[in-house]
Formats: structure tokens, sequence, C-alpha cells
């Protein structure tokens, strides 16, 4: 947020993808290191989805809203911060009694998605008026009832078994 505030889009962009990057070694420090100690393990879950929603929900909405500063921004803004805080309460409740149930896009996947987007305005490829849209739709998939696989968080083997490709 502080590069969008300083007109730099582009560096916000980058800081988005580095906390997606963070998010993911975090994860896998957290599985692999701390996996024998429970009540380590629910804190740093409960930390991890404040983390993700501060930076793949809180900071898109902040950065599309200084960016277009209208009403429609402000509303899907909103649409996302909601659509994150339901998706990542979901996941907290849901997959500890239920692993693998989780629905939706992660959203740390929409952190990378925003941060391609950023890219593409900051380099003026796409029209800024975009992003209120991809807000939109973002906030939708987050919260739809849909399995998509997360790969790159949840489970190492999941490339694997997702694959599009058949068996000779």
């Amino acid at each position: 947020m502080y590069f969008t505030y300083s007109g730099s889009i582009y560096f916000s962009a980058i800081a988005l993808c580095s906390a997606a990057v963070l998010d993911f070694l975090d994860g896998h420090i957290a599985r692999t290191i701390l996996k024998d100690k429970k009540q380590n393990r629910e804190f740093g879950k409960q930390l991890d989805s404040l983390a993700d929603l501060l930076n793949f929900s809180v900071a898109p909405a902040v950065i599309i809203f200084h960016l277009k500063g209208d009403w429609l921004s402000f509303a899907s803004s909103l649409m996302l911060l909601l659509s994150g805080c339901l998706s990542l309460s979901q996941f907290s409740v849901i997959s500890g009694k239920h692993p693998g149930s989780d629905s939706g896009l992660p959203t740390t996947y929409a952190g990378v998605i925003f941060s391609v987007f950023f890219q593409l305005v900051a380099y003026e490829k796409i029209p800024l008026n975009l992003l209120v849209w991809l807000n939109v739709f973002i906030a939708l998939i987050q919260v739809i009832n849909i399995r998509i696989p997360s790969c790159f968080t949840h489970n190492r083997h999941c490339l694997a078994r997702h694959s599009f490709h058949q068996a000779s």
C-alpha cells in the first residue's frame, strides 16, 4: 500500500507477489518444522489467516480504491474484503474438521492474480477500470462452492493428482 500511495503501482505488484512467495514458504516451514507442536500450529494457522487477509484482500482493495477513488471501486473493494473474510473464516472452521474440503479461490492465488494485473496496469497494457471488475470477479470465486486445488500450499503431490495427461 505504501508504494501505491508513493505513486508506484509497479512496486506494489512486486510487494504483493513477494507476500505470496513468503506465504508459501511460511506454510512449508509450519508443516515441516512445527508439525509436532499442535499448539504452535493452531496459533500459526490463525496468524496466517490474518496475514492472508491483510496481504491478499485488504491491500488489493485499498490499492484499487486509492487508484480509482469512486463509489464503484469502493463497493467492489468492500466485496473483496467481505469475501476474503468469509473465505478465510470458512477455511479456519472447516479445514480442521474436514481436511481438503475447502472451496473457492485460495486468497494467496488472488494475491498473485492481483499482482499480475497491477503490473499490466503499471505498463498501461489494460485500463484501470478493469481492476474494479477484477475485484468483483475474485470476490465471487473466493466464496463459490467449487473445489479449486491449492497445489502449492497444502499438498506437494497435488500436481501429480491433477495432471491433465493420461498415463500410457
